[in-house]
């Protein structure tokens, strides 16, 4: 970071549009193009009135800007738009133009044009609330998408009223779309224009803090290569000299990857190429040969840090940043103990374990050894339960008093996963509210912000049993099976011709990933007239229930219902919650909250996650980026940490106890206490 302190805003702008020019003109001169990035407001009034006058081919310039209100005519005053067309586009006439039109659809198509080359230059600003574009606190610094659609708050929008460009703060759009900060942290060169006194503060709590901030999001700023700050003596007037803190420039974060599978391949991996610049795969161990094969050549591996177990890399000394363990579920404590005592910090898949004693050792010997464990409960980071967290935290609904949730797992889902797959015996892996759920009750102690005093279980396998086989079905859904037409279940539909999931409209997807390495059709068929997922599902060896329901009782008086059911058309995800205030409802997959407040106003939260982030509702990338931040030293710590995600445990190991038991309530000091 470069500070660069001027007399006024009109000696700032000079400096900065000098600035920009040179850099524009390195560009044009070094491939023949550049690409600019615009801010608006009233703070670039001087930086834009002095760039234009600068000696530069704008012919050779493709501009973008960071931002627009959603659904706001172009005629209006506050229009971005039509304040660089006035400001600067129809005084330079750039060679190319793209414009946030403020249609969420159109993000698609913009984040296309604005990834084909690396952005030069970005003129970005900074607000009253230290926001950047449209990025107010806390920022979304997880999301890896170029623009999201934002929800304003009343700093903001009381910032655009002070400036003129609305009456009222009511007259505020409520909504913005915005390039987000990882984009904008993808420009070669960034300059930050910020006079006037309202800024004062902003700038001040910017060049002090210690740390990188969602809640000061011009901190992530200071972690940038080239971020040149320039300010006037009112801007300044709160920054103390010796407070001043540089940050390091981003850090990329070396991993060892226990397990090249689904996981380990299509988020862990894909995260990988995507952003070499914060992650690289170093090592990696998986059985399968072929699977290693592939990804150490699609990730540079060389021979001996490529291994056929996780027991081989973690004997050796360390060798990386982090370990991820991506291996399966009755692995994870051994290998967890195996890389912690080797002294790497840690990513671990959940569950950690279905017992109650091993998920205690793993917690005293990561404290012991004084590293980082992270387990992915990676809801916890989908933008749909971050707004149900803030709109709970910001006491909208007043007190809770309960919560019903429900996880539909698809039908199609259910049969790939808990009948044919890898997670379909409990004695092998985990009880299904274990494997599927555990995230589910994570979310419960989150949003409650409570323990559980009591909880109580029912459920069972009542589909997907011998006795349910029809008559005619065959071991093998390629084996001739005369009831196949009629069967959605049937592995010929599941994987091949099925218009949800087969071959024949997806391609090979991450279904047929986890049924060969061969996903070339012949090579899906073979597999599934021989191995486990051409099962009949009423034929299989799976244990694992396929519907199980739950109630549980807060220490602060909460009520909970939580249902998970193995016959949803698709998969999704249900939330109510009941306060004394109002009422919010969702369903994850639409991307959509609605509070209903009692006798008063109903709020709709679009979320428009993207479709650009991996699964688990936007969740995967986001979690990613906050641990390898918390592995950086610029987080202060992971939303996940081992002790945070233990709890979830416990109530899981707990309600399938209460199953077994057929329903019976389970005290929870008391059962904790017992299982000591």
């Amino acid at each position: 970071m470069k500070l660069h302190i001027k007399k006024d805003a009109a000696e700032l702008g000079c400096a900065a549009a000098e600035l920009t020019a040179k850099l524009l003109r390195e560009a044009i001169e070094e491939k023949g193009f550049a690409r600019l990035i615009l801010s608006t407001g009233a703070s670039q009034f001087e930086t834009l009135q002095a760039l234009v006058k600068e000696d530069v081919d704008w012919s050779k310039v493709t501009m973008f800007h960071l931002d627009e209100y959603v659904a706001l005519p172009e005629e209006h005053p506050a229009s971005f738009r039509k304040y660089l067309k006035e400001r600067f586009i129809n005084l330079v006439h750039p060679g190319t133009c793209y414009l946030v039109d403020g249609d969420p659809d159109s993000i698609p198509h913009l984040t296309e044009l604005l990834r084909e080359a690396p952005v030069d230059v970005g003129l970005i600003g900074i607000g009253e609330n230290a926001h950047i574009a449209f990025n107010d606190p806390p920022a979304d610094f997880q999301t890896r998408d170029a623009y999201i659609v934002v929800n304003l708050n009343d700093t903001c929008k009381k910032q655009q009223v002070g400036e003129g460009w609305f009456p009222m703060i009511n007259d505020v759009p409520k909504q913005a779309i915005s390039m987000t900060a990882y984009q904008i942290m993808q420009c070669r060169h960034i300059i930050s224009s910020v006079p006037h006194l309202v800024k004062a503060k902003a700038v001040a709590d910017t060049l002090h803090s210690e740390i990188v901030t969602p809640d000061i999001p011009a901190t992530l700023l200071k972690t940038h290569p080239d971020f040149q700050l320039f300010v006037d003596g009112d801007s300044a007037a709160l920054v103390k000299e010796d407070k001043i803190v540089q940050l390091e420039p981003t850090r990329k974060v070396t991993v060892a990857l226990a397990g090249a599978g689904a996981r380990g391949v299509r988020v862990y991996g894909a995260y990988a190429g995507l952003y070499p610049e914060e992650m690289e795969i170093v090592a990696v161990a998986e059985p399968n040969e072929e699977r290693l094969k592939d990804f150490c050549r699609e990730h540079n591996i060389p021979e001996n840090r490529a291994f056929h177990t996780a027991e081989e890399m973690f004997a050796l000394p360390k060798m990386a940043d982090m370990a991820f363990i991506a291996t399966l579920d009755k692995e994870h404590v051994a290998h967890a103990e195996a890389a912690i005592g080797q002294g790497y910090d840690l990513l671990l898949e959940k569950p950690i374990s279905d017992s109650l004693a091993e998920c205690e050792k793993l917690l005293a010997l990561a404290e012991e050894k004084g590293v980082k464990v992270s387990l992915t409960h990676v809801l916890r980071y989908a933008p749909f339960y971050q707004k149900a967290k803030q709109i709970l935290d910001q006491g909208m609904l007043g007190k809770i008093v309960s919560i019903q949730a429900s996880e539909n797992v698809s039908y199609w889902h259910a049969a790939h996963s808990y009948v044919r797959g890898n997670f379909r015996r409990s004695e092998d892996t985990s009880p299904m509210i274990m494997a599927k759920c555990c995230h589910d009750l994570d979310l419960i102690v989150w949003l409650t912000g409570s323990h559980c005093k009591a909880i109580s279980s029912f459920g069972g396998r009542s589909v997907f049993c011998q006795e349910n086989m029809p008559e005619g079905a065959t071991p093998y859904c390629y084996d001739g099976c005369k009831v196949k037409d009629g069967c959605q279940f049937d592995a010929e539909k599941i994987y091949m011709t099925g218009q949800a999931t087969g071959y024949d409209h997806k391609g090979a997807g991450q279904l047929q990933f986890a049924v060969t390495s061969d996903t070339t059709r012949e090579g899906i068929e073979e597999a599934l007239k021989h191995g486990p997922f051409g099962r009949c599902v009423y034929g299989s060896d799976n244990t694992v229930v396929d519907h199980q329901v739950l109630c549980a009782e807060m220490e602060n008086g909460v009520t909970v219902d939580f249902s998970m059911c193995s016959f949803g058309h698709r998969d999704y995800r249900l939330l109510h919650i009941l306060g004394t205030k109002g009422e919010l409802e969702g369903n994850m997959e639409e991307e959509s909250l609605t509070v209903h407040l009692h006798g008063g106003e109903t709020y709709t939260y679009n979320l428009h996650v993207g479709k650009t982030i991996t699964g688990h509702g936007g969740g995967d990338f986001r979690m990613l980026s906050d641990v390898l931040a918390n592995e950086r030293g610029e987080m202060p710590a992971a939303m996940t940490s081992l002790r945070r995600s233990m709890e979830s445990h416990y109530m899981a190991i707990a309600a399938e106890e209460s199953r077994k038991l057929g329903g019976q309530k389970i005290e929870m000091e008391a059962f904790l206490k017992k299982k000591e």
